[in-house]
């Protein structure tokens, strides 16, 4: 139970992260078309892997 206490930030920062792209990738796949959403995942999963997104946000591209 210790261990679990002082682990439980690290999985619902993870989790969370994750629910944020899942919910965006919907978004984006209800709002779209099926181009747009293969183009924002190719996307998304580029910027993240490369870690260019901070940069993006701090430039305002990605506000």
């Amino acid at each position: 139970m210790h261990k679990i206490k002082f682990s439980l930030p690290m999985i619902l920062t993870n989790l969370l992260y994750y629910l944020i792209t899942l919910f965006t990738v919907m978004l984006a796949g209800h709002f779209g078309q099926l181009q747009q959403l293969l183009g924002f995942t190719s996307a998304n999963s580029w910027f993240n892997v490369t870690r260019l997104r901070p940069w993006l946000v701090y430039w305002g591209v990605d506000a």
